[in-house]
């Protein structure tokens, strides 16, 4: 796909995210999904559909992995919609997620989805102020280092803005910091960024 043609998608695709918060919005979104010809389009739909109330982004997951079940990249990207759609349960959704018979915490892109599309674009409940987005992210951050070091270092990377946010979710960001840091048994890779982040080396 030529510049042209990506940036008429991108324009399409953010005009529709903001047709979905209109009147009629989930009525649109779901006109679009059903219309899509591809996955980059489905997959477009699904972002607006997940905007929106009521059962129509549901309806869609179910049909989106029913279709694409096969390809394992594209069910890397249903996990990350779901992960990154702020809606009032999100947080029981990453949690459902997380045990869901196609989720597997060993495979990197799999664990990535999940654990990044929810820290890096469900802002609200990733800094919920009760600190339980983070303690999911934590929880599971610890899992993946004992399977790939490398990966829970660059996912540790979420908590290193922790100085910028408000002082509730700043104390709470910091505490699940420090719980991490003084985990038995972090990796190396993981201590020394957690380590850098909160201003001990």
């Amino acid at each position: 796909m030529g510049a042209a043609a990506a940036g008429r998608r991108g324009l399409k695709n953010a005009a529709l995210e903001l047709f979905a918060l209109a009147p009629g919005g989930p009525e649109r979104a779901m006109e679009s999904f059903n219309a899509a010809r591809n996955m980059t389009d489905q997959r477009a739909a699904l972002e607006a559909l997940s905007l929106t109330e009521g059962a129509g982004f549901d309806e869609a997951l179910v049909r989106f992995l029913a279709q694409w079940r096969a390809e394992p990249l594209v069910v890397d990207k249903w996990f990350a919609v779901q992960a990154g759609a702020s809606r009032p349960d999100a947080l029981k959704r990453v949690e459902r997620l997380s045990l869901h018979p196609e989720f597997d915490i060993k495979t990197p892109n799999r664990a990535r989805a999940l654990l990044s599309g929810f820290a890096q674009r469900n802002v609200a409940a990733f800094h919920a102020p009760d600190g339980a987005g983070y303690e999911f992210y934590s929880r599971h951050l610890m899992a993946i280092d004992k399977l790939n070091p490398a990966l829970s270092a660059r996912l540790l990377g979420a908590f290193e803005s922790w100085r910028i946010l408000e002082p509730v979710r700043a104390a709470r960001a910091k505490a699940a910091l420090e719980a991490l840091a003084d985990s038995p048994g972090l990796s190396k890779n993981a201590l020394e960024v957690a380590e850098r982040a909160l201003g001990r080396i």
